[in-house]
């Protein structure tokens, strides 16, 4: 299993992760210009991602990719467009938020398995009717 860890955004602040820098190992620059041209940061997350996918050990040795969590939440949902239409499915994303008080990153991971509507019962789909 290998594991990749990339900040959102390169320099915000200085990121250690289990002993790597990746200050500057980042999917966007740290200044994003116009924050909420969502249609640029969908398309540069997805160049990000089709490099990894480009080489092709890297491509299938990955199974955790770790995006520590850096601000700017409209490039967080560009990146999370992004993803759910370009990554492979065998890798598990996981979103690093810092723990002040421990001093440590907390991985919390995404789409890890499908959803189970079992239990939610039957919809029923009820059109409205104006009165």
């Amino acid at each position: 299993m290998t594991t990749v860890t990339y900040a959102l955004c390169a320099g915000r602040h200085d990121i250690v992760v289990d002993g790597e820098d990746v200050t500057e190992k980042s999917v966007y620059p740290q200044t994003v210009e116009r924050p909420l041209d969502f249609e640029t940061h969908i398309a540069e997350a997805r160049e990000f991602l089709i490099g990894l996918t480009r080489d092709e050990e890297l491509m299938n040795s990955i199974t955790q990719f770790r995006l520590v969590v850096t601000g700017l939440t409209p490039v967080l949902h560009a990146f999370l467009r992004a993803w759910h239409t370009l990554a492979p499915s065998h890798w598990v994303l996981s979103l690093g938020h810092y723990n002040r008080d421990e001093q440590v990153y907390v991985w919390e991971p995404l789409f890890t398995s499908a959803i189970d509507m079992s239990s939610l019962g039957r919809f029923v789909f009820v059109p409205y009717e104006e009165e």
